[in-house]
């Protein structure tokens, strides 16, 4: 095989790494695929894409015409079908597809996943996606979004230390994208392609694994660093399954001598010769103290299976310098790590330092959340205060209206009452004279039949004796007429007394009414002079409450 990986858990808690090493057919043509997807936050991410890559890229309309955009579009589809299932995991990723009819690699790669070409004398790698980068971090802070130093990794909003990852679906509003940078590589003169974590390149540099390459696959290899020339004595070791004499080389440039042996791949017989390279750069990766989960994935286009007979037949260990000049690299190394330690110190005392300031910021914040607090229910008081005064002004406005109708039923009454007493007394003069002068018609009518019946029954003395008698009838009539009279004056006197007291009491009655009306009046204008004025003061002071809100919320976001 032309292809190999290794992938070991490393001092980590959890594998979160995942990688494909395949081969498949479209429309014919060949191609092979190797990829490894660094997760964080959970290995959620990781292994959908280990699942779901290859059948997402065959299944894209532009592959294999136009692989790159085939490739960005499988990137940001499998973003948005991952962000739909789950909403805090996410990975780096880095692929590599190889057309072998047409000798053409195509990458593509987010994150801090690192693809290394090397091809015709030339050596070529991807570029990460880290937030320090300038394009990278003028793209995150057009989302409102801030960089930060935290430990000396720069993180996006002091949390994610990459800028573009698949998943991570709370980043994706600061500016985390999915799109990936994409390459083409002739590879009719390509040696070797490695691609693999950050587990690996935060402890090889690309000169490093280069290096080691170059060493394994017999290329010249010149001016070798002491460091690289026991890596390649230890990756020539492993690749030969001799892990401890690969380790014993590693021991002498500082590398772990006590290590849990399940932790990390050892290399095997069985295992092919493309294999055996990436379990060389795993193993060196974790002996020389890498902290993280390593996968790495080796691709090598012409593979020639004489090279593998030659390098196994052969021995190509580098002699090293003597014992004295390694003690001198051993007290240099000693003396970085003793200036390493002081800077460690110091940095240790920075963050206790920033620590306690932030301890007392907190307790500002605290004391400000109690003070906010108290402001709060200080408002709630008074909101339920002026729902009282606004019961109460409520509660009076309907007694007024009362009022109102009983002054107006009260008037009416009134009205009613002296338009009835009028309409029902009748005009005393009228009446009594009308009785009056029916009486002395009556009178003179019996006088006259008398008259009459007396002259036919006497003779003239007699009738002048009636008559005599008859005057004094007459006379006695009239003294009772006028008696009469005198009554009906007295009467009708009284009567208009009572008719001017009753104006009187009316009058005063109208009088008290309109007082009353005042009164009521007053008292309506000042409640409502008092609501308003409760409802500016509210009103002021609420305005008050809300600005000093913003102006808290705006230092706690700060």
């Amino acid at each position: 095989e032309n292809y190999g990986f290794s992938s070991i858990q490393g001092l980590r808690l959890n594998q979160e790494d995942s990688e494909i090493t395949d081969q498949f057919q479209k429309n014919g043509r060949n191609f092979t695929v190797i990829a490894v997807f660094d997760g964080h936050n959970g290995n959620e991410a990781s292994i959908y894409c280990k699942e779901n890559f290859v059948d997402a890229l065959v299944a894209c309309d532009d592959f294999p015409s136009n692989i790159p955009v085939a490739l960005r579009t499988t990137f940001e589809s499998l973003d948005d079908l991952f962000c739909d299932k789950n909403e805090t995991s996410g990975c780096t990723a880095a692929v590599a597809i190889y057309d072998v009819a047409n000798e053409v690699l195509y990458s593509a790669h987010v994150g801090d996943a690192r693809i290394l070409y090397y091809s015709a004398d030339e050596c070529r790698s991807t570029q990460d996606h880290k937030p320090q980068f300038e394009a990278e971090k003028k793209r995150i802070e057009m989302y409102g979004c801030e960089v930060t130093n935290v430990m000396g990794v720069y993180r996006v909003e002091g949390q994610l230390a990459v800028s573009r990852a698949i998943g991570d679906k709370k980043y994706k509003n600061f500016g985390v994208i999915a799109t990936p940078d994409t390459n083409i590589i002739n590879c009719k003169k390509c040696d070797f392609v490695v691609c693999a974590c950050d587990g690996l390149w935060d402890i090889l540099q690309n000169e490093d694994v280069l290096a080691i390459m170059k060493h394994l696959l017999d290329i010249p290899n010149p001016q070798l660093t002491h460091k690289q020339q026991a890596y390649c004595n230890a990756a020539e070791m492993y690749v030969k399954c001799d892990a401890n004499a690969g380790d014993q080389f590693l021991n002498k440039i500082g590398g772990l001598q006590y290590f849990k042996k399940q932790s990390v791949t050892a290399p095997t017989e069985d295992m092919s010769f493309t294999q055996r390279i990436a379990v060389a750069l795993t193993r060196i990766s974790y002996i020389m103290h890498s902290q993280d989960n390593v996968t790495c994935c080796i691709l090598i286009p012409h593979f020639n299976e004489e090279v593998e007979a030659s390098f196994m037949e052969t021995s190509k260990v580098i002699d090293t310098q003597d014992d004295s000049i390694i003690f001198q690299l051993q007290d240099k190394k000693i003396q970085v790590y003793e200036e390493q330690i002081q800077h460690l110190i110091q940095t240790q005392e920075q963050i206790l330092s920033e620590n306690s300031q932030l301890k007392s910021r907190i307790g500002d914040l605290c004391n400000e959340k109690d003070e906010l607090k108290h402001e709060i229910e200080q408002f709630q008081n008074q909101i339920k205060h002026f729902q009282h005064l606004q019961a109460d002004f409520d509660q009076l406005k309907g007694e007024n209206e009362d009022l109102k109708l009983q002054l107006n039923q009260k008037e009416r009454h009134i009205d009613y009452q002296m338009t009835l007493s009028q309409l029902q007394q009748p005009k005393p003069q009228y009446s009594q004279q009308s009785k009056l002068e029916k009486e002395n018609q009556q009178l003179k009518q019996k006088l006259l039949v008398l008259e009459s019946s007396l002259k036919f029954k006497s003779e003239i003395p007699a009738q002048e004796k009636s008559f005599c008698t008859k005057e004094k009838v007459i006379v006695k009539k009239e003294i009772i007429v006028k008696k009469d009279e005198n009554n009906f004056e007295k009467e009708y006197s009284k009567e208009r007394e009572l008719n001017s007291n009753l104006e009187k009491a009316n009058m005063q009655l109208s009088q008290k009414i309109c007082k009353l009306d005042a009164n009521f009046q007053k008292q309506s204008n000042e409640m409502t002079f008092l609501h308003q004025n409760e409802v500016e003061k509210l009103t002021l002071e609420n305005l008050k409450q809300k600005q000093l809100i913003d102006l808290l919320l705006e230092q706690k976001q700060k």
